[in-house]
């Protein structure tokens, strides 16, 4: 995903239309809420901290692993953001301000991904129209 997706996937909600300071959807976070500090000394699977998904659905932006954005940085830009923090960091790397970008060759047990759909609103529109054409045939 954009950093701007990743960033309002993890901390936007929808039903105050606010942006909270972690991804749990609050201002505060314990390790009840993410894999961060050390908290199980390696990644868990997704879903594991299911109490607060956000509203888009998503579980587990903050703490296990920094994801990758498309964000560009560092020397040259030839750096690519990470966002989320891992088991491995402190709660201030959870924060919506938390932003950084490594090398995208660096590898190791903190650093992953999120792969993230968005329909083209032209297939949503698609979508639409074919299920009117389905219902008028149907009624015939």
């Amino acid at each position: 995903p954009t950093e701007d997706e990743w960033y309002k996937a993890a901390y936007y909600n929808a039903a105050n239309q606010t942006y909270s300071l972690y991804p749990n959807g609050q201002d505060t976070i314990t390790r009840a809420d993410a894999n961060y500090d050390y908290g199980l000394y390696e990644t868990t699977d997704v879903g594991t901290y299911s109490s607060a998904p956000s509203s888009y659905g998503t579980f587990d932006q903050g703490g296990n692993v920094g994801e990758w954005n498309d964000k560009l940085s560092g020397p040259g830009g030839s750096w690519r953001g990470l966002r989320g923090g891992s088991w491995a960091d402190f709660d201030l790397s959870l924060e919506s301000t938390g932003s950084w970008g490594y090398d995208p060759w660096l590898e190791n047990n903190t650093i992953g991904f999120r792969l993230a759909s968005v329909p083209e609103p032209s297939s949503l529109v698609l979508t639409m129209l074919a299920s009117g054409v389905m219902l008028i045939r149907r009624k015939r």
